[in-house]
Parts: structure tokens; sequence; C-alpha cells
């Protein structure tokens, strides 16, 4: 800032100077220059910190030159104005500007100080005595200390230890001492400086060699490697050597010793030099010794003898030494050996020396050893049967077998010289039999390792078998009556093989192929054939006899009981000629259990023809078995029967109905049962029809439905009705309880379609639900249908049948409770729908009778129709006050007008919901009726003159009381409410 002060008063001059003309020069006056410092007039600069320009600015452009007023202090370029320093002190800068054309000349110093170079110092890591042994490598004694100035090194006595110029690395050259110098430079802001150190370097330690195993060591040629361990001071790298290789060679390296021969010789270990150690050298002397003599000793000895076929055989060796053994035999042509295990193998009789050969080994020679072996011939096989060289078996007395001993375990073979005599397994010696004859049976047994082969032989005679014979009882010739019964002609003889018989003409008589029962057929001959089959010790034999069949000329009839359980089977003994007429018998005392007696039928399943008890039969041309017919106790009519029935020669009009496993004879509306009309009856199904059947006493009456579907009825005086079927679609009406108790109603009949039905008018008393009261019956469970018989008053007692079965429910009414009125509640519709769910009565009737009109009013047309259903009191009663006006003087008036603790919604009751109070109020002696009428708001027919009324009486009367009157007579009124 004083610097730019300064410039601009000297710039304000000059123009005072150029503005004021020279009196003395008709030229202009120079303007005057200026030299200004830009670090001023005194400056300070330490010796060292290099080259200095203190710059030059201010006015005028001349050159400018410099001088220095005391060189020996610094120097300064003249044309740069750059100072160097030279030394501390002070000189002073003359910065000379030339006058130019329009500027003075002028001239400027500045006073440099120069201040002297801070003192460096070399400090030794160290310090200044170090002691290093020869040979432990370079060493640097680390330099630090004042001053960066660079630093090189020299020792003083090269011949005990050199140093790197550069880094003070100092290599050990010989024990000694030596003065090692360092010099640190100047730099710009340090002065040079020296430092020493003294370094003494001292000579290597001795090495030892020392032997693990001592100066003198004996080894046995043979015995493999050997290695002298060295131990000792000094960790130089050894070398070794051997004064004679031709006893030890040594591995220079490692020192392992290969032994070559027995002798001595003396193994040098030679130990390099260290850094801290010296070299040295030790000896051992060696001495080795000759290989122990080996030996071969044979388990068996020197003499064995094996005969041939024994096995592999192997003559074990022992003995001193473990070389390895070969095995070789002199004779192979006698026996042959395995060179590595000595194992022989025995080929013919005779003899051979084997040799066992033992290498030498490293402590042991090798030695050879030999046994000499004898290889004798196999010992003879025999062939012994057990049953000897002559056998003789009857053909057919099965396989047979002759056992086979004697010496020798060979496996045995078997053949038989003559096959067609008797054949042989070759493996078994099993023999079948074939024919009578001779053959020879041959069994040879092979060798084995101690035994030879052989061969043995038998002679085997097959003898023929002992003839059978056949002896019948009755002798060749036999003569029966045809209808006689079953007949055998026992038969014996010699041989006890199966017989089997047979019929020449089966028309005539069959028989049992395995009993030989004869059954008779029809008049004619059969020859009855008997084979008898052969056995282990007879042949077979066939034989015949006649059988002649006469026909009968009296006949029989025979009864069975077919499976009567318990009494008497009807008995005729008489026989009859043909066309003679039989009465037939009943079952006397004959029983079955669970079954009744019904008659008799030509076969025992029924399927014959039936005869009935005191039915006539006509005798035939032969014996006719009856059987007793039995058909089940107490069975119903099948369900597939079920239908209606019509006379066919009526066949619109149904006549016969049948359901529920019964049969009925109907009329419109009506049916009388007509089946089972006893207490004996059943059902069965016999030859082409379905038969129900029931009697009274001993004449029954009987149902068959045929296959087209018709039933034909004879009765009990045996006349024959048919009815065929007229309507296929039919149904029933069924009634449910509803969750109560007590005798469910049963409509039994079948109902067509569009057919009107009488509902069950039941008592009260009859069914019960704990709880609720029976009202009558509804179309629907949940009471939402149509009621019929409502409270057993004749209210839809009928509807149409529709086509499909109908189910009505019992209605019932919940027991009476107290309403919110004061009143009893007489009706529940189970749930809440059009703003209400129960109907309560007054407390009491109204205090006197009325008229159901308002006096005075006869306009008829105008009446409304007032319906009977429960709901519509409340309708009725509004329409009817519409009409006459809100005065209390006739009876819907007066309920409408009514209240009672603070209830005003009151109305005349229809005849349904009157007919209910009257049921679950006064029927029970309950709500204070009067014996008497009471109206309801219902009219009873279309020209509206009359309405109905219900009298409360008791007695005869209660239940059947509706009854219609005139409108103007007067009873009783009870309001009703709904809520």
């Amino acid at each position: 800032m004083k610097r730019k002060i300064n410039e601009l008063i000297m710039t304000l001059m000059v123009i005072l100077f150029m503005g004021c003309p020279d009196p003395l020069s008709p030229t202009p006056n120079p303007i005057a220059s200026t030299i200004i410092f830009a670090d001023g007039a005194t400056v300070t600069k330490m010796l060292g910190s290099g080259v200095y320009t203190n710059a030059v600015s201010g006015v005028g452009d001349g050159t400018i030159t410099y001088t220095c007023g005391t060189e020996a202090t610094a120097t300064i370029n003249a044309s740069t104005g750059a100072v160097s320093l030279v030394a501390a002190g002070t000189t002073v800068i003359t910065a000379s500007k030339a006058a130019t054309a329009t500027h003075a000349a002028v001239a400027g110093t500045y006073t440099l100080t120069v201040t002297a170079l801070t003192p460096s110092t070399i400090v030794f890591a160290d310090g200044a005595t170090v002691s290093k042994m020869l040979g432990s490598g370079a060493y640097t004694n680390s330099v630090s200390g004042v001053g960066t100035g660079a630093i090189t090194y020299s020792s003083g006595t090269p011949g005990t230890a050199t140093i790197n110029a550069s880094t003070g690395a100092i290599t050990l050259v010989a024990a000694g001492t030596t003065v090692i110098t360092a010099s640190k430079a100047a730099t710009a802001t340090h002065a040079a400086v020296t430092g020493t150190y003294t370094l003494t370097v001292t000579a290597l330690t001795p090495s030892t060699i020392v032997f693990a195993d001592g100066a003198t060591v004996s080894k046995m040629l043979g015995s493999g490697a050997y290695t002298n361990s060295v131990s000792g001071v000094g960790t130089g790298a050894i070398t070794y050597s051997s004064g004679t290789p031709g006893t030890a060679t040594i591995n220079a390296s490692t020192g392992a010793i290969s032994l070559v021969a027995a002798g001595t010789t003396v193994i040098t270990a030679s130990k390099a030099a260290t850094a801290t150690h010296a070299a040295v050298a030790g000896t051992y002397t060696l001495t080795v010794t000759a290989l122990t003599p080996s030996t071969i000793v044979f388990a068996d000895g020197a003499t064995v003898s094996k005969m041939l076929g024994s096995g592999a055989y192997t003559n074990s060796v022992s003995g001193v030494g473990t070389g390895a053994i070969t095995y070789s035999s002199g004779t192979p042509g006698t026996a042959t050996i395995n060179a590595s295990t000595g194992a022989i193998t025995l080929v013919a009789a005779g003899t051979t020396v084997i040799t066992a050969s033992k290498a030498a080994t490293a402590t042991h020679a090798a030695v050879a050893g030999t046994y000499t072996l004898t290889v004798t011939a196999l010992t003879p096989s025999t062939i012994v049967f057990a049953d000897g060289a002559m056998v003789s078996k009857m053909l057919g007395s099965g396989a047979y077998s002759n056992t086979v001993s004697g010496v020798g375990t060979g496996a045995i073979t078997y053949s038989s010289g003559t096959p067609g005599t008797a054949s042989i397994n070759a493996s078994t010696g099993a023999i079948t039999l074939v024919a009578a004859g001779t053959t020879v049976i041959t069994a040879s047994k092979a060798a084995t390792a101690t035994h030879a082969a052989v061969t043995g032989t038998y002679t085997l005679t097959v003898t023929a078998l002992t003839p059978s014979t056949i002896v019948f009882a009755d002798g060749a010739t036999v003569s029966k009556m045809l209808g006689s019964g079953a007949y055998t002609n026992l038969v014996s003889g010699v041989g006890t093989g199966a017989i089997t018989y047979s019929s020449g003409t089966p028309a005539t008589a069959t028989i049992n192929a395995s009993t030989g029962a004869v059954t008779l057929v029809a008049a004619g001959t059969t020859t009855i054939t008997a084979s008898k089959a052969a056995t282990a010790t007879h042949a077979t034999a066939t034989s015949t006899y006649t059988l002649t069949i006469t026909a009968p000329t009296t006949f029989q009839i025979l009864f069975d009981g077919n499976e009567a359980t318990g009494g008497t089977v009807p008995n005729n003994p008489n026989r009859y000629d043909s066309g003679t007429s039989v009465v037939l018998p009943g079952s006397d005392d004959m029983v079955r259990s669970g079954y009744n007696f019904y008659g008799w039928n030509t076969q025992p399943n029924g399927l014959g023809n039936t005869y009935e008890p005191a039915d006539i039969i006509i005798i035939g041309t032969a014996d006719l078995a009856l059987f007793a017919l039995w058909l089940p106790a107490a069975s119903a009519v099948p369900a597939f029967w079920d239908g209606f029935y019509a006379l066919e020669n009526t066949p619109a009009t149904v006549a016969l109905s049948i359901h529920d496993g019964r049969i009925f004879t109907r009329t419109t509306g009506s049916e009388t049962q007509l089946f089972p009309a006893a207490a004996g009856y059943g059902y069965t199904s016999l030859y082409s029809s379905d038969i129900c059947w029931s009697w009274d006493g001993a004449i029954p009456q009987r149902f068959a439905r045929q296959t087209d579907g018709s039933i034909l009825y004879r009765d009990p005086g045996h006349s024959i009705v048919r009815y065929v079927p007229c309507i296929t679609s039919y149904y029933q009406v069924s009634y449910d309880l509803n969750g109560g108790s007590g005798d469910v109603p049963v409509d039994s009949y079948l109902h067509t379609s569009g057919e009107t039905i009488n509902v069950t008018n039941s008592s009260p008393s009859y069914l019960t639900k704990s709880g609720y009261r029976f009202t009558g019956w509804n179309s629907q469970a949940n009471g939402k249908g149509t009621i019929y018989f409502l409270l057993g008053y004749s209210l839809n007692t009928t509807f149409a049948m529709p086509a499909s079965d109908v189910v009505l429910y019992a209605y019932w009414t919940k027991l009476l409770t107290t309403g919110p009125a004061g009143g009893l509640i007489f009706y529940d519709k189970l749930e809440p729908s059009d703003g209400w769910q129960y109907l309560e009565a007054a407390p009491a009737d109204l205090a006197s009778t009325l008229p159901y009109y308002r006096s005075g009013f006869s306009n008829t047309a105008a009446v409304p129709t007032l319906t009977v259903d429960v709901g519509q009191g409340y309708t009725n009663t509004q329409s009817l006050v519409a009409l006459m006006g809100s005065d209390t003087g006739y009876a819907a008036g007066a309920c409408d007008a009514y209240s009672v603790n603070g209830y005003d919604d009151w109305f005349m009751p229809s005849r349904s919901e009157l007919n209910y109070l009257w049921y679950n109020v006064w029927g029970k002696s309950l709500g204070g009726f009067n014996y008497s009428w009471y109206w309801s708001s219902s009219q009873t027919n279309s020209t509206k003159t009359q309405a109905w009324c219900l009298s409360f009486n008791s007695g005869s009367t209660a239940g059947t009381t509706s009854e219609d009157q005139g409108f103007t007579t007067n009873h009783y009124i009870r309001p009703v409410r709904r809520f």
C-alpha cells in the first residue's frame, strides 16, 4: 500500500513539472523517474538461502543496472539484480535507472543484511565406539542430527573395514580398528559438519566337529547305508570324504556311507568358515566287517514222499537269514514247483530234487538247500452194491436204487445196458422199471486226488405183474324192474386197482363211473363194464355183466317229505294199474319249520305239476314221485305287484288294488282286504308265475301273477277270475306327527292323481307335544302351508290328490301365556311376518251382546268380502268400521273402540281366529267365556246377509258349532289384538 501511495505522489509531481515551463530553456524539462523496491529498502537474507532479487518498479522505463557495495558479503548481477549471498554481513545494493527521451535518470538503494547458516550436527545411532565380529555381515551405524546436507562416508583403515561413501554400509575385512568419518554438506540453512566413530573388528570364533558315533565305528558289510551324524560349534557347510573308497564310499554332502568291502577307511568331515566361525576338519575310522552266513532248513526234512493226486504241497523253509528264496524242481515231469512260493504240483510217480536258493541280504550271505521228493501212485477205488450183483424187481413196483458204497469218494455215474427194460438216473442211480427183461447196470466212480477211477456192474431182472380179476356179486346176468330204484352189482377179485364203470346203453341204464350204482332209465338191455386199474403188483383187468330192465305192469305213488322237519310222510304202499284214479292225501302230521304245506309237486323245487290235497290223479305207465310243496309262512305280497287292476271285461274300472303286502277289492273311495284272508298265507315263485296264497282250513285261495302283469284269482270254490293292470301311477298320503307323539293316522289306500282325499280327523287328545297343543294338519312342516281339519271342525277337510305322494304334518299351537295387554295368547304363527306373530284375547267379553251391523244399516251391497282365514280379523274389522263408522253400537265398532291396560289396537276375530280362541282358551276352561254364541268378523254367504259365529257351549256341540246367523242377531263379542 505504501508503495502504491509513493507511486501516486511521484506521478502527480511529474505532471506538475510537465505543466511548468522552464524559463531557462527553450525545450520542456524531462519527467523524473522513480525506483521502487518490491521488498522495500531494508532486506535480511540467510546465508545459503539461495539467489535473491528485490524486484524494481516505478516511473520511467530506463535501463536499470545494479551494483553491490560489499561483494564479500554478496554479489549482484548488474543486469538482473539477482543477488548471490557470500558471507554474513551487510551491503548496500544500488539500482540505477538510465534516462530516456521522456524521463530523467534515477538511482535507488536498499540495505541487504546476510545472516550466517545454522550449525549442522551428526549423531551416530550406535555411538562413537562400535565393535563388530569379522564375518558378522554388512553393518551401518545410522546417522541423524540437525541439518539435511548430503552425507558422505570414509574409512580410516580400509584394510580393517571398507565403507560405502553414500550409504555408510561397512564391509568387515579383517580384525583391527578403523575410524569411520561422516561428512554432512552445508545446505541453504545449515553449515557443513563432520563426525567420526571408532570401529573395532574382532576375529572369528573357532568351529568344532563332533561325530555322534565317536571316532571309531564298525559296520557289517550289507547292513545298509550308514551316517555318523556331525554336530559341534559353527554352522559352516560340511563336506565329507573317504580315505579308502574300496572299503566304503561317502556322499560328500550328506555323509551317508555305502559299505563296499570288508576293511578300514578314514572318513573326513570338513566344516567351512562362516561369518562368525572359523573352518575346521574332523575324522573317524570306519571298519567294515564281512556278512553272516545264511542257512536253509526244510520243515519236512530232506526226504519227502507224496501220493499222486493228494493236491498241492509246500515244504516250508526257515533258517538264518532273510534273503528272498527261489525254488526249482530237478525233474518237472515228476513235480513242478512255484519259483516264488515253493508250492509243488504233483505230476507223475517218480523222484525229483527240489532246490531252495536264499539270496544274500545286508547282513547275511546267500545260501542254497535241497530235499528229495518221491511221488507215489493213487490208491485203487472199489464199488460195492448194497443189494449185490443180481437183483430182481417186479414191473410196477416203483422206482428202485441199488445203493453204492466202497473205497474212494469219486463221483459216480450210472447207465443201463438195456433201457427198454429199465432206465436209470445217471446221477442218482434211481431205476425206472419199463418192461419185463434183464439189463446190466453200470456204476462208474471217478478218480480223486487219492484214489483211482473204478467201474462196477449188477444184473437187474424185471418180472411181469400178477394178473388181476373182477368178480360180480350178482353174476354176469342181472334182471331189474324199471322203478325198482338204484342198483349196484358189487365187485370183488384179485388186485386192488381202482375200478371205473360204464354202461353200454345209457338210454336203458346209466351208471356212476366211480361207485357202479346203476340208475334204471327204460326197459331194455345194456352191458355194464368194470375196469380195474393196474397197481404196483397187479395188472389191469376188465369184466362185464348184462343188465336187463323189464317194464312194470303196476305202478306206485311215492311221497317225499322234501325237507320236512317233523311228523310222518304219507305212505301209500298200494300198486295200481295204469289209468286208475287215486285221491291224494294231505300232509297228515308232517311239518316243515317256517313253512306251510300247500300240496304236492312232481319236482322237489316246485317247478313241476302241482296237486292239492284231495285232488284226483290218474295213474300212468310209471311210478309217480310226489314231493311235498312248502311255501314260506306269513310271506306278504311283493312290492312289484303293487298297482290297480280291473276285471279284464271292464278294464276302465278299478276292481283290485295291491299295496303294503296286501290285496284289496276296491270301489270308489274304499277297499276291502281280500288277501290274506286267514291266518295261514304266504308267497312263493313257482314255474311261470309268482303265487300268493291263503287258506281257511283245508280250502285255499290263490293269486298268480302272470308274466304279462295280469293277476289270476282262484277263489276257494276253484273259480278263476282274471284282472289286468289299469293304472300304472298311484300315490299315497301319509301323516307326520312333526315332533309330537301318539297314534299316527294311516291312509293305506293307493290314490290316483285328481282323486278327492278325505283328511283324517284326529282327536287332539290322541296326539301330544311338550309345550304345544295339536290344532290340525298342515301341508308344510313349518305350518306355512294349507291347514286341514282346523281344530277338528270341518275346515279344509279334503284336497285333490296331486301326481305325487303327499305328507301332512301335525300343526301345533304353543300353550297359553299372558300377552302384553293382560289377555291370553291363543295363537302363534311360529315366526313374525306382516308385523305380527301372536294373537292375544281381551281379558274379558264386552259388557253386553251386540248386533253384527249398526242399527238401521241396510245397504248390504256395500259390505266388503270378509274372509275366514287367520290374519284376516283385523282387515275385516277395519273394512266394517270404514263402512259403518266408529260408534260402539255394533260388534266391529265396539271391538275397534275397545281399550284396556293402555292398548287400543283391538279388532273382531275372523272365523278361524275365533275357532282358535275357542279351542285353545275355552277348551282349557280359561278366559271366562259365556256358554253362548260369539260373533266373528267373517261372512258366510255370497249374498252378504249372514256372518259366521261360534258357540262357546260345552258337551256334544263343542267342535261342530260353527253356524251362520243373520246380521241383526245379538251375540257376545271378545276383542283380540295382534303383536
